[in-house]
């Protein structure tokens, strides 16, 4: 493989998406979606905070942030910016994937193709470089439509608000990245462009839609079984014998018939139990979230606005008295190093996808018949 040709196949590619009239429609639907949520996260959170404003002037000048004061963050723009781009970015990677390979092989153009001197793992990379050069680029220019309409209503993000609208667009990046790969993928099984749509579209909903419902805790405990019952607080042969107010014998210490004892043996049982098998429930979660980019992106939503929730609780919980100190507008700094580590294992995920589709899109391209 020489770089050379590899970067003529993925300029072409790069080149044929950003001119492609499905490409441009739903670049400009996402923009368009976006600027609108924008900009109604944007119009409630300037009534909150003018409200705030309004409330503490008859009182006096406050130095609490009021973000913090109001419970409102800018970040609660920045999910709901991020509910949209998720249904839109995964249509926007599928459409830009599931034909790639089966629309040159239906016309012909992949078999002259491979006659001029270029290999094949240079088609198949340059197509995936290209691709994912072209979503680099429009999610680029999505987050600075977002951070340009930040400073039109005149609100510059502080430090952690801008880490998580970097994470943001990283983890919607790896989102879109991955159901293009997939796309990719099922291009080079497929026959025509057709069957590759309809079994993109069908993948899709099974990593977005059903894998979520198998994380649900109810259904994870129907292949799991019940969980450990809980052991009785009554000795056996005296459930109903008891007046009421009348102490159990088990709970009694030195009663002489061991039942304290007992008790206590199968409470600790009991905990020991139900840690294991809430560890073998998290571990399945853990397995099935691995392959749901949709999963793994709402849990880097949701871990980004934890520090945010934490320090809008802190807030709330003062006296309010004149010479207690008010809390600290920097404090959610303090948390990045935590929230980087509990969002890394989610985009560590997020990369899985496209690492295992493309794998399995450049063995299938290798071996592919193009007769």
């Amino acid at each position: 493989m020489r770089l050379s040709r590899l970067r003529v196949v993925a300029t072409k590619e790069f080149h044929d998406h950003l001119t492609s009239r499905r490409f441009l429609l739903i670049a400009v639907l996402l923009l368009l979606v976006v600027s609108i949520g924008l900009v109604g996260g944007m119009i409630n959170y300037r009534t909150a905070v003018d409200r705030y404003a309004g409330t503490i002037g008859t009182v006096g000048e406050s130095s609490a942030d009021p973000g913090s004061a109001t419970g409102v963050s800018l970040l609660d723009v920045f999910n709901s910016v991020g509910e949209q781009i998720l249904l839109i970015g995964a249509i926007l990677g599928i459409a830009m994937g599931f034909d790639l390979v089966t629309r040159e092989k239906e016309g012909g153009s992949l078999k002259l193709l491979l006659s001029h001197p270029i290999y094949r793992d240079e088609v198949i990379n340059g197509k995936g470089l290209g691709g994912i050069g072209a979503i680099a680029g429009l999610i680029f220019v999505t987050f600075a439509v977002v951070l340009g309409v930040l400073l039109a209503f005149g609100v510059v993000p502080d430090g952690y608000e801008a880490f998580a609208l970097v994470v943001l667009g990283l983890a919607t990046l790896l989102l879109v990245v991955s159901y293009f790969s997939v796309a990719l993928f099922i291009s080079t099984i497929s026959r025509t462009g057709g069957t590759a749509l309809v079994a993109a579209l069908v993948v899709f909903i099974v990593l977005s839609s059903l894998l979520p419902v198998f994380v649900d805790p109810n259904v994870v405990g129907v292949f799991m079984g019940p969980p450990p019952a809980p052991p009785s607080l009554s000795p056996p042969g005296l459930a109903g014998t008891q007046s009421v107010g009348a102490v159990e014998p088990a709970l009694v210490p030195g009663s002489g018939n061991g039942s304290d004892v007992t008790g206590i043996e199968e409470s600790q049982r009991y905990e020991r139990e139900l840690q294991a098998y809430e560890e073998r429930r998290l571990s399945l979660e853990g397995v099935i979230s691995l392959f749901s980019p949709t999963l793994n992106f709402r849990q880097v939503m949701r871990e980004l606005n934890t520090p945010v929730l934490t320090s809008v609780a802190s807030a709330g919980t003062g006296s309010g008295l004149p010479d207690e100190s008010p809390a600290e507008p920097e404090a959610p700094m303090a948390s990045v190093p935590n929230v980087v580590e509990s969002i890394l294992p989610n985009l560590i995920a997020l990369l899985v996808i496209p690492a295992l589709f493309f794998g399995l899109a450049y063995a299938r391209f290798m071996r592919m018949d193009i007769r």
